[in-house]
């Protein structure tokens, strides 16, 4: 919900990467992803030339022109932002927006794991942007269908020990497993949660924790690999 207020509130265009001609494309740009990853839908058609990242180095099959991940480097938006000083970029409200609400998301308001990169790039953008639209995308408006998952995901759940797991069934959209698991990893008590459901005919997992010794993108990959990838996570 949040990330689609980002694209209303913002103005960005949005294009289905089906209904795009491929054919005058020199390649792609990943950010926040990698080619091995198995969160993007990049064409395998066409070379990966850019990939910039902040989660832990995977192995790439092909080379990458320039592959910039920092595992230990700050949040990709802060990243991305050096760039964009670098070349001398205006940043007007609207990206100052969407970068502050990603350090938001990414560092639950600089309590998490944050860089110091990314209190700088906080300091940098808070000046600039529209507080008004932001707390539009922070509090997004639910609809009905929202609420009616959330009933059945609260019917479902089940507590073990420190874990809350919750498989939803067939989901409207595949980010909202993601927005139930960080609802449920709040649970008091808890820190671990697995939600999972059904999009368009693939299994949809999204794991967290509040475990400050273990990374949970590191431990969903750990278990995608051992299943051979068959889980979708």
């Amino acid at each position: 919900a949040e990330n689609r207020a980002v694209g209303r509130t913002l103005g960005i265009r949005l294009r289905r990467l089906e209904n795009l001609d491929l054919a005058g494309a020199d390649g792609v740009a990943l950010v926040d992803t990698q080619p091995e990853a198995r969160n993007h839908s990049a064409p395998g058609s066409l070379p990966v030339l850019i990939c910039v990242d902040h989660h832990p180095r995977l192995t790439c099959g092909a080379p990458v022109p320039w592959f910039d991940v920092r595992p230990e480097g700050g949040c990709t938006s802060s990243i991305v932002l050096g760039y964009l000083d670098a070349r001398g970029v205006e940043v007007g409200p609207p990206l100052a927006t969407a970068v502050l609400y990603a350090l938001k998301t990414d560092t639950r308001d600089l309590s998490r794991e944050a860089h110091p990169q990314d209190l700088r790039t906080w300091a940098r953008v808070s000046p600039v942007a529209d507080m008004g639209i932001l707390g539009e995308i922070v509090h997004p408006r639910l609809d009905a269908g929202y609420f009616h998952m959330l009933h059945r995901a609260l019917r479902v759940a089940q507590v073990h020990d420190d874990a809350v797991i919750a498989f939803v069934g067939p989901l409207p959209y595949p980010d909202l497993v993601a927005e139930f698991a960080d609802l449920f990893v709040r649970r008091k008590g808890s820190r671990w949660c697995l939600c999972g459901g059904i999009y368009r005919g693939a299994l949809r997992l999204s794991l967290r924790t509040e475990d400050p010794s273990r990374q949970a993108g590191q431990l969903a990959q750990e278990l995608a690999h051992a299943h051979g990838g068959a889980a979708g996570g």
